[in-house]
Order: structure tokens, then C-alpha cells, then sequence
């Protein structure tokens, strides 16, 4: 049976527009309008009044380029770059926002429980569901209910809005489309394809709507009820929440088993993700969303956490695990700049997906469990619906940019520069080196010198087309060369050879010697450049050697951490570990790992909540040997 009726209530509010929020930022280090020297390391310290995360740039010729992003507290130590400029700008930037205010509490909206709600494309309606199986639809500038239809048979789901006006509900053995403007109802029932309904989602871009189920399958119609497409992944897992990407071009649901799988409409092809990204599985993963590039995704479940992560590299960005339960509805806007995540313990949080970290200070409690949530496409308004019968709807006000910037007078000094490199074992690779010494020949009225240079690697390297010593079973190998560098080259040179072998150990690469055949120029500075060498090792996977100033296969982020991080490292033999954390003062903090442990990649989750602020270390023993890994906890 399908009821409709009309109701129209009234609420009077009143509410104060907040003012924005005023934090200034101050840079202290170094002093404005001071000099800066290429290739040195500075302090960057700064003021605030409300201490904020921050990102730090640098600027010059109209430009700005990034240094570091979500820096939780000064000092910030940057090695200064070599550019083709006399002065710049350091820039630091912060983000903050008002708190949201209410705007409308809709309490008894439903009997029981409100299980759902979503916007209008417009932001102007709700509709919603409860637990007494109807669908109302709510208008927000009058904050009234404009409708209410009693949805049978069976138990009422989810409903979303669809066409121009409309909706579509599902319950566990129907699915209804109604076309309210031309008055047009459209029936799926479940029985016909042996299963059962469980939600929904509705794509405008391509006209279609997909339904999941609780065994594992979902099911896209058009809205006149045909269907177009079944896709199904192999288990017959509860599917916990369904939703097309803001486009359409893909789908995603997520299921009992913890996966998140994502559908390429056109070419129905799936990608199933574990648990939140990880590889990880057997958790439930309640809801998942992702912005407008589909580059990101967020989701959420009952392990109380949120998680962000890249689709393409299957590779977790951040992770959030402020909720005390477990976390039922997510959403991302289209511009991927916000989430927000409602849980069981009441509360709804967002998130700063630029900055990747938490907006503490807008924290709303919704009062009662939120099952389900949503914001609008601008950001500014949220709706939140859940187990105490009512919704709210907030005003969610932009966030505000506060920035500072102060200016620096730049001396490049003669310089030699090896770049960063990325070399696979076993292949020929170029190694290009570059300089400013083209100054000091517009100084010297040259044009043209020869010079040798000689160059100390941390690789063995055989089969070079230059001159070299290779001593196996030592740890450098030095290249000898001579060369010939004009004015306005930028790159000195190339050279070739065959990368086959690194020790464990980081280490950098040096410049023994540069001399220049004829010519007197000022003392050269030198900053050493990062090789990376990749070969593959025992067993499945694919091993990443670095050779640079830190020690290799430990990382851990984010540093400086507040109350968790990830640490992940990568051992190149089996064997018998101690992985434990210490204090500054080699005080054993926390054991990791002892014990036995087989060749691979590792990842771990630490809890630092009971830390305190300062420097700590990761020590990771096998053997003779020892890796260690310096970090920051800053709360």
C-alpha cells in the first residue's frame, strides 16, 4: 500500500551570524628583510594566536611552490633551494573555521529512528526515512515537511532524490521510483531476481540507479525500472552502503567482508580494495565516498576509524580515529578539500582533506547515534540524521585562509647540484649533474672551461663508458672524468653505467673534487642529490634501496606526529627482529616487534597517546646490524 498525505509545521528560529575568524601569523625566523645563502639550512619560526597547522611555501617571479604542508608547530628547518633569483618570499599559511551553527532541529521527524537522509542537488529539500517505513521530504527555507508517503511492502531502507522531481526508496523486497511531477510510480521487486534490497544511489549524469543487496550483488535500472547491469565480486557479503561518484562513471559499494569496490560504469570492470584501502580484511566497512577526480576515497567502519587514501596506488593517505564507535556514514564534497564522518558516539567531525587533519574546533554533536549524513555540493550546509527520531541541519560557513609573507634577499654561491635519481638494477642510466658556474663566466668575460670532476657513490658500478674502479666487496666506487662546460648550458654533463648493487645503508652521494682547468673562480658549494636504486629480491615483491642522508627502509608518518602514526619499513632477509621505540635518552619506550620475521614490506599503527612531546627514536636490531629512524611527537 502506498499513502500519501500533505503536512505543512512551522518553527520560528533565530540565530547570529558568526564573525570571521581573525588569527594572525607572524614569521620571526629568519628576520625579514634579511639575507638567505643557497643550499644552508634556516629555521622558519612563526607566531600565532591560535595555533593552527600551517603550509609553508616559497615565492618569487609570481610563483608559489610548496616547502611543507599540516607543519603542527615551529620550527620548521628548510634547506634553502639554488634559483635563478636575487630575492623571495616565505609564505606561511593557515586554515580555520567558524564553528557551524544550527539551523534547524527536526525533532520526532520519524518513529523510532531517522535511517536516512540526503539533499536535493539544489540544497533546498531533505528526504528522508525512519524506522514507521515513510519517506518525507522536507523544504529547508521554510523548515517545513511538504510531503510524506507510506512506502510497502516490506521493511523501507533508503530513499534518494532522482529526475528533475522525484525520488527512488527501496525496502528489502522492493524498490520504487516516482516521477512526483508527472505523477508516474515505477516497482522493482526483489523476488524477481532472488535476492534482497538493502540501498541506494541515484546518478543524474548517466540516468541510472543502482541498488545493493545483502548478498553481495548490485543491481543498476533505469528510472523507468529496466534493468541494465548486475555486478557482483564472487561473495555473497551484506553490501553496506552503494553511491556513484559525482559524475557517474563509477560506482562505489562497500561490503560485510571490509572491501570497497569500485565500478568503471562504461567499461564495467571492478577494483575491489580491502579494508579501507589497506590489504587488510574482516572489517566492515559501513560507507565510502570520493571527490569529482575520483584520485581519492574516503571510508569509514567499525573500527571506529577514518581512513583516506589514494585509488590509483591503493596507498592510505591519512587516518583519523577520533570516534569512540563505530563510524556509520561518510561524505566527500566534489572538490575533495572536505570529509565528514558521522558516528555512533553522537558526534559528527570533518576533516581537511589539503591538509589531511582533523578540524577539531568545528566538532557538532548531533545529540543522539547518527546513522546517516550528508552535505551540500558549496559546503555549506550540513544534515545530519540518527537514532534519537530527529535530524539538524547546520550552516557549515567556509573556511578561512589566514596568510603571511615576508621578504629575502637570495645569494647563490657557486654551486654543483646532483639530482635525485630513480635507477633500476641491472639497466644503463644517465646521471646529470648541474651548476650555476655560468656566473662566474659572465664574471670572467669566458665563455667556455674544462674541468675534471670526480664523484664517490655508495653503488658498485660495472661495464662504464668512462673511467672507474670498481673494488667488489667495497662499499663506493668513485668516477674520474673530464668535461668541457659553455656558457648557458645548464646540464655540466651525462654519464652512463650499469647500477648492480647497494648496501642498506643510506648514504649520500659526494663530490670528491671539481677542478677547473684554467680558470679561478670563487669556492664552490656543493648539495649532494638522492639515488634511488630498485631491483627486485627474494620472493614476491619488489624491494626500494634509497641512497641518500637518512638511514634506509624506515618510515614513518606523519612527522612530527601527535597521537598516532605509521610506521613502515621494508627487511631484506629473514631473520630473528627487535623493533622497539626509545626516548631521546635511549630509554626503551615501546616494544613493537621480537621475534621472527620473513623478508618484505611491514606497516604498523602506533598508538602515541601517551607520549610525550619530544624527540624519539625507531630502532629496528637483527644480527650485527641496526636501522633507526628519528621522529617528533608535537600535541
Amino acid at each position: 500500500m502506498f499513502i500519501k498525505s500533505t503536512i505543512f509545521c512551522c518553527f520560528l528560529i533565530i540565530f547570529i551570524l558568526p564573525a570571521k575568524a581573525q588569527n594572525e601569523i607572524t614569521i620571526v625566523e629568519p628576520i625579514p628583510g634579511s639575507k638567505l645563502l643557497s643550499g644552508e639550512t634556516v629555521n622558519i619560526v612563526w607566531t600565532m594566536e591560535q595555533s593552527n597547522p600551517v603550509d609553508i611555501y616559497y615565492s618569487y617571479a609570481g610563483n608559489q611552490y610548496l616547502v611543507a604542508s599540516n607543519i603542527v608547530a615551529p620550527p620548521y628547518q628548510w634547506l634553502v633551494p639554488y634559483l635563478n633569483t636575487d630575492e623571495l618570499d616565505i609564505v606561511v599559511k593557515s586554515y580555520e573555521q567558524e564553528m557551524p551553527f544550527l539551523i534547524w532541529h527536526q525533532p520526532d521527524a520519524h518513529i523510532d529512528e531517522v535511517s536516512s537522509i540526503d539533499f536535493s542537488d539544489d540544497g533546498n529539500r531533505l528526504i528522508t526515512t525512519g524506522k514507521d517505513n515513510k519517506v518525507k521530504i522536507w523544504d529547508i527555507p521554510s523548515r517545513t515537511m511538504i510531503d510524506e508517503f507510506l512506502i510497502e511492502p516490506g521493511v523501507l531502507k533508503q530513499a534518494v532524490f532522482f529526475l528533475s522531481d522525484g525520488f527512488v526508496a527501496v525496502t528489502d523486497s522492493v524498490l520504487i521510483l516516482y516521477d512526483l511531477l508527472n505523477d508516474i510510480r515505477e516497482e522493482v521487486y526483489a523476488r524477481d531476481y532472488v535476492t534482497t534490497f538493502r540501498n541506494v544511489s541515484y546518478s543524474d549524469f548517466n540516468a541510472l540507479i543502482a541498488v545493493g543487496t545483502e548478498n553481495g550483488k548490485v543491481y543498476t535500472f533505469y528510472p523507468n525500472g529496466e534493468l541494465v547491469e548486475i555486478y557482483e565480486t564472487g561473495t555473497s557479503s551484506i553490501i553496506y552502503s552503494v553511491k556513484f561518484g559525482y559524475d557517474g562513471s563509477k560506482l562505489l559499494y562497500t561490503d560485510y567482508e571490509g572491501y570497497t569496490h569500485i565500478v568503471d560504469i562504461e567499461s564495467g570492470t571492478i577494483e575491489s580494495k580491502g579494508t579501507h584501502g589497506n590489504n587488510n580484511t574482516n572489517t566492515v566497512v559501513w560507507s565510502a565516498d570520493t571527490d569529482s577526480s575520483y584520485s581519492r576515497i574516503v571510508s569509514c567502519g567499525v573500527d571506529r576509524t577514518v581512513r583516506l587514501w589514494d585509488y590509483e596506488q591503493d596507498n592510505q593517505l591519512a587516518l583519523f580515529n577520533s570516534h569512540t564507535q563505530h563510524i556509520r556514514a561518510v561524505r566527500m564534497s566534489i572538490d575533495a578539500s572536505r570529509v565528514i564522518s558521522g558516528s555512533l558516539d553522537n558526534f559528527i567531525r570533518q576533516y581537511g582533506v589539503r591538509n589531511m587533519t582533523e578540524l577539531n574546533q568545528i566538532t557538532l554533536n548531533h545529540g543522539g547515534s547518527v546513522l546517516s549524513l550528508d552535505i551540500t555540493p558549496n559546503l555549506d550546509t550540513i544534515a545530519s540524521a540518527g537514532r534519537d527520531n530527529s535530524f539538524k541541519v547546520w550552516s557549515n560557513d567556509e573556511i578561512y585562509m589566514h596568510e603571511t609573507s615576508a621578504n629575502y634577499d637570495l645569494e647563490n654561491d657557486l654551486y654543483i647540484h646532483v639530482p635525485d635519481k630513480v635507477v633500476t638494477a641491472g639497466r644503463v642510466f644517465e646521471l646529470p649533474v648541474f651548476s650555476n658556474i655560468s656566473k662566474a663566466l659572465e664574471q670572467s668575460g669566458l665563455d667556455n672551461f674544462d674541468f675534471n670532476l670526480t664523484l664517490e657513490l655508495p653503488i658498485l658500478l660495472m661495464e662504464p663508458e668512462i673511467g672507474i674502479s670498481s673494488q667488489p666487496g667495497h662499499r663506493y666506487d668513485t668516477i674520474t672524468f673530464a668535461g668541457a662546460f659553455k656558457l648557458g648550458d645548464e646540464q655540466i654533463f651525462d654519464f652512463n653505467s650499469l647500477a648492480l648493487y647497494s648496501y642498506i645503508d643510506r648514504d649520500s652521494v659526494r663530490i670528491l673534487n671539481f677542478e677547473i682547468v684554467g680558470l679561478e673562480i670563487p669556492t664552490i658549494r656543493y648539495i649532494n642529490g638522492l639515488i634511488v636504486i630498485v631491483y627486485d629480491c627474494e620472493g614476491e615483491y619488489v624491494r626500494r634501496v634509497y641512497v641518500g642522508n637518512e638511514r634506509n627502509g624506515i618510515a614513518l608518518s606523519p612527522n612530527p606526529t601527535k597521537e598516532s602514526a605509521k610506521l613502515e619499513f621494508d627487511l631484506l632477509e629473514t631473520g630473528q627482529y627487535e623493533i622497539k621505540l626509545i626516548d631521546i635518552n635511549g630509554a626503551e619506550r615501546y616494544i613493537i616487534h621480537n621475534g621472527h620475521l620473513n623478508h618484505g614490506s611491514y606497516d604498523y599503527y602506533i598508538d602515541l597517546s601517551d607520549f610525550e612531546n619530544g624527540t624519539y627514536f625507531v630502532i629496528i636490531k637483527w644480527k650485527q646490524n641496526e636501522m633507526n629512524y628519528k621522529f617528533q611527537v608535537s600535541k
